[in-house]
């Protein structure tokens, strides 16, 4: 993977653990509630790391954060706020998991 060298001699993401493609299916979140996925296999994944997600789709405005359950494995969960149920297609989301 190439590296981004910044002005200070740092390195962006130097810490980063693994980068992967997941597919989940959320399927309809009603408005005031959420849903979390099965876990996602992160190889090298542990407690405190920093979890990014990035949706392949348009969420429709619902949140969306992820973190380490244990170690190798992180889920995604969905928040609806919006005021109006969403129904989310199956969609692949990239995960990204920086040493905390």
């Amino acid at each position: 993977m190439p590296k981004l060298i910044l002005s200070d001699g740092k390195t962006l993401f130097s810490k980063m653990v693994d980068d992967i493609r997941a597919t989940v299916d959320f399927s309809s979140v009603v408005t005031g509630a959420g849903a979390t996925s099965n876990n996602i296999t992160v190889p090298g994944a542990i407690l405190g790391d920093f979890v990014f997600v990035a949706p392949l789709i348009d969420t429709q405005g619902l949140q969306l954060f992820g973190w380490v359950t244990e170690a190798d494995k992180v889920k995604i969960r969905v928040v609806n706020n919006t005021g109006a149920d969403v129904d989310l297609a199956s969609a692949q989301y990239n995960i990204k998991v920086v040493r905390g």
